[in-house]
Formats: structure tokens, sequence, C-alpha cells
């Protein structure tokens, strides 16, 4: 169920992801495999793009940091 190194896992294999917020917060950064590398509504590059962080824990105790794109 990796999706590292911008592989991505197709849904139809993915599992549910359960984690209790602590904290959310926000950056930008420059784009990565998968993000889109040019805007939908001018077509220019886009030299950033957000990146929604979500940390908590998971049922099991473990910390999580969720990066969120898209």
């Amino acid at each position: 169920m990796e999706a590292s190194m911008g592989r991505q896992t197709p849904v139809s294999e993915m599992r549910p992801l359960s984690v209790s917020i602590v904290s959310i917060d926000f950056c930008v950064v420059k784009p990565g495999p998968g993000d889109p590398q040019h805007s939908s509504r001018t077509g220019k590059a886009l030299p950033q793009v957000p990146v929604i962080r979500v940390f908590g824990y998971t049922p099991g105790g473990q910390t999580a940091c969720v990066h969120v794109h898209g």
C-alpha cells in the first residue's frame, strides 16, 4: 500500500486510514509527481502547490503525519 516515491496505489487496493487529529496546517512546496504542474485556469507552470498536513494518532497509537495533495 506504499504510495511514496511517485508510485500510486490503485483505489481498489487502498485500505481506510483513521487518524485522530491533533493539529492541521498547510505549506506550499514545489510540485511533485502526481501534483498538477500547470494551472487549470491559466495554463501557466505552477512553481508551488499547497499541501495540507494532518498530525495525529492512529487507533493503534502510532503517530501520523498525513500530507494531502490536490
